[in-house]
């Protein structure tokens, strides 16, 4: 379940707002006074506001920048708000499933997409298995490699990997700092690993071993 608490610390379980993403249940993102919850395939994600209310949104219906369509956030397993947009990642489409796929919004608008804003991340294996805003980039974690998305609109992106045998297995092994992006890899019997945006990601769980 997921679960919110007012002013007075007190949690409750959000009754329409039920986790299947895997592993991890849920993802959110952040847009101003709102949150963005995925909750897996073939789950429609929610918008709850300041004041407690949570709507669904409706997964397929995609419209123009010109003419946007409200209340439109694909079925996905990952959200990250970066740059102006919602991004979600491993999106289910009409019931099919995409693993390796990410999708953006209208610019300045979340809850509205084109159905031909989408980069298939297929390089490098694996699936995706989170979304990180870091700086100027998008990072794209996928189980056997990272990605880093660079650019503004749908006509300037660029994918740069980051690295070809690092990955990571969950969104819930990532998070960052105000300098640096921290996230726990298997490769090579595993461990944390750091990326600071200038360089390659280098482990640093040596002491903890």
């Amino acid at each position: 379940s997921v679960y919110s608490a007012g002013s007075d610390g007190v949690f409750a379980a959000q009754a329409t707002t039920v986790g299947g993403a895997t592993p991890h249940g849920a993802d959110f993102g952040a847009w101003g006074e709102d949150l963005y919850i995925v909750l897996g395939a073939g789950t429609a994600t929610r918008r709850r506001t300041l004041d407690g209310a949570t709507t669904a949104m409706d997964p397929d219906n995609w419209s123009e920048i010109d003419t946007p369509i409200s209340n439109t956030v694909p079925s996905a397993e990952f959200c990250e708000t970066h740059g102006g947009y919602l991004f979600v990642g491993a999106t289910t489409e009409t019931a099919v499933t995409y693993d390796d796929r990410i999708r953006w919004s209208h610019p300045g608008r979340p809850d509205s997409f084109r159905e031909d804003d989408f980069l298939d991340m297929t390089e490098g294996g694996g699936r995706i298995t989170g979304l990180l805003s870091f700086g100027d980039h998008l990072l794209i974690f996928k189980s056997t490699c990272i990605f880093a998305l660079y650019g503004y609109d749908d006509g300037s992106w660029q994918r740069v990997k980051i690295s070809d045998h690092l990955g990571c297995p969950s969104v819930t092994a990532i998070t960052r700092s105000q300098g640096a992006a921290y996230f726990y890899s298997t490769f090579n019997r595993g461990g944390v690993y750091i990326y600071d945006g200038e360089s390659a990601p280098r482990y640093i769980s040596e002491q903890i071993s």
